[in-house]
């Protein structure tokens, strides 16, 4: 007959070989999956990626990489809601990933909630990101008519090298609304002027429109 010791052994050795193989699986399969989603979302074909990514969530449901890029997925279909729990639950596990609460505070910002975009938005401090987040933290102040900060950070946007005809618009209609209206109109003619180079008629006419109401000197 085995000894206890014996026996303790060949149980442990028993759960290690029914355990370790499948984890070792597992963990293979969602990077797989990761990997092949990520193949799919640079491709553009997000139905695909969503798919794979709900088989790497079969495996880990809190998984940082599954659920990052399926509310980056869902951001890019323009389904903004859908994006919401995802990036939430991917910031559950790491609450200071620049690029997910970039994700997250875009997301509010299109769905309106501008106030709630600023909490995600501040947390971005990776310098490649920051032209953009404050860009982006610069709208949010727009839409809550707070315009002195919506200038400060679409200054601060400019100086970092973001150069968007959607900057300028931001800036000129702040300036607009502060009655800085030089400014203003400087700031629109070139944000018509870069969107004619890009072919964009419907924006030209909307700033042309939008000119036309700045009280001359």
């Amino acid at each position: 007959m085995f000894g206890l010791k014996q026996a303790k052994i060949i149980i442990f050795l028993c759960l290690l070989l029914l355990s370790c193989p499948y984890t070792f699986a597992a963990e293979g399969d969602y990077s797989s999956y990761i990997e092949e989603a990520n193949n799919y979302f640079h491709n553009g074909q997000y139905q695909e990626t969503i798919s794979l990514l709900n088989k790497a969530l079969s495996i880990d449901p809190s998984g940082f990489l599954a659920n990052a890029k399926m509310g980056a997925t869902y951001m890019k279909m323009g389904e903004f809601e859908k994006a919401v729990p995802y990036f939430k639950k991917a910031l559950a596990v790491r609450p200071d990933d620049d690029a997910t609460n970039f994700g997250l505070g875009g997301v509010y910002l299109t769905l309106d909630q501008p106030d709630v975009a600023l909490n995600y938005l501040r947390k971005v401090h990776n310098k490649e990101l920051l032209p953009q987040t404050h860009f982006s933290i610069g709208s949010a102040y727009l839409k809550l008519k707070r315009y002195d900060e919506a200038i400060t950070y679409f200054n601060k946007s400019l100086a970092g090298g973001y150069n968007d005809p959607i900057l300028y618009l931001g800036l000129g209609t702040s300036q607009y609304y502060l009655r800085q209206y030089d400014q203003a109109r400087k700031n629109l003619l070139k944000a018509k002027e870069m969107y004619r180079v890009k072919g964009n008629n419907k924006a030209v006419e909307n700033v042309d429109s939008f000119l036309s109401t700045i009280p001359q000197n």
